[in-house]
């Protein structure tokens, strides 16, 4: 009984974080020169999650991509 509580709560609780989440992946992704629409590979079962993983923890690119310059390199040219 308490869990028919508890889930449309903690839906109400998550739904704003939902768009940020996204916004980050996406960037995270153009950072590293890909698509956005890469995200879609999590839906794949079993091995979808783990080559999301794999595709947000690569290094970025260290010159500019077709998303724009690259923000490492805006990092070392202050240094």
């Amino acid at each position: 009984m308490a869990l028919g509580l508890i889930l449309p709560l903690l839906s109400v609780f998550l739904v704003p974080f939902i768009v940020p989440m996204l916004s980050v992946s996406v960037r995270r992704l153009h950072d590293t020169g890909k698509s956005g629409w890469r995200m879609l590979v999590a839906l794949i079962p079993a091995v979808g999650p783990i080559l999301y993983l794999v595709s947000m923890t690569v290094d970025s690119s260290p010159g500019a991509n077709r998303y724009g310059p690259s923000l490492k390199a805006a990092d070392q040219t202050l240094v």
